[in-house]
């Protein structure tokens, strides 16, 4: 009898504690990522502005931010994985923090939290017309990927058989 009324009380539990896990789940990657309301790189070229200081001192480089893509597509939890220097730093946390919405993200058909990461490129690399040097991260005319990547990924990755042979299962 103690062991049923025990079972039965942990039972009780279960979905309270998978209710309240659910509310709080960030993914990473999820069936539909977030997407960006328009072209991300041209925003982020036209709406970073290089730090003063950080080109005076030529600081140069790669700030990569994480933040979450909430179920409203609003831009939260924004941190800095990798920086360069403060002011960098806060130039590209700024420029995210003014992002308008995403599209949010999907799981099950249901919009869910997805952590982002997104390398903002700092480069005080110089051109001219006739000769073009240094590293370029933003041009006229960016590449882009026709259609969704992240669809196209799903759809087109194997898991290896050597993974297989080896015992490890997928998911």
């Amino acid at each position: 009898m103690n062991r049923s009324v025990l079972l039965l009380c942990m039972l009780a539990f279960i979905p309270i504690l998978a209710f309240s896990q659910a509310q709080d789940d960030v993914y990473n990657y999820v069936e539909h990522m977030p997407e960006f309301n328009g072209d991300l790189k041209l925003y982020m070229a036209s709406n970073i502005h290089y730090p003063d200081e950080a080109r005076k001192a030529g600081v140069e480089g790669r700030v990569v931010l994480s933040f979450v893509v909430n179920e409203d597509g609003k831009v939260s939890d924004i941190q800095v994985l990798r920086g360069i220097s403060t002011a960098c730093d806060e130039e590209a946390i700024r420029v995210v923090k003014e992002m308008p919405d995403w599209k949010p993200a999907k799981q099950n058909g249901k919009a869910v939290k997805v952590r982002y990461t997104l390398p903002v490129i700092f480069s005080l690399g110089s051109a001219s017309p006739d000769k073009p040097k240094g590293k370029f991260t933003y041009v006229e005319q960016m590449p882009s990927f026709d259609g969704n990547m992240y669809e196209f990924i799903s759809n087109n990755i194997h898991y290896p058989d050597s993974a297989k042979k080896r015992g490890y299962k997928a998911g």
